[in-house]
């Protein structure tokens, strides 16, 4: 398996493993508009890929539970810091993948 990547990204606030197949991640906080009836907002953590595009998000807001004061601290600041960056609409990252998987079924049902 010639250039094979296998990373496992760690998110250093909340200690949740997440593991990605062949990609570099980074990753920062940022304000999402909720646009449901009424338009809220909520800050996520965000992933970029090796170019720095965002690729996908964090499917559960920002919590401040923290194990001590000093990652409480940290959290703020990220949290603080994201408000100075653009936001981001949360349709941006649509998952409904239904209509794709039907066309995938479709196709298998005509083989």
């Amino acid at each position: 398996m010639k250039n094979c990547k296998l990373h496992l990204y760690l998110s250093y606030l909340d200690f949740s493993l997440i593991l990605y197949y062949n990609s570099v991640m980074s990753s920062e906080y940022r304000v999402i508009r909720n646009n449901n009836t009424d338009v809220s907002f909520t800050v996520h953590e965000v992933f970029k890929d090796e170019n720095g595009i965002i690729t996908h998000m964090d499917e559960n807001p920002i919590d401040l539970t923290s194990i001590n004061l000093t990652t409480l601290t940290h959290k703020l600041i990220l949290l603080v810091s994201s408000l100075t960056k653009d936001v981001i609409d949360k349709e941006s990252f649509s998952t409904d993948f239904s209509k794709s998987q039907q066309d995938a079924m479709d196709i298998f049902k005509n083989v």
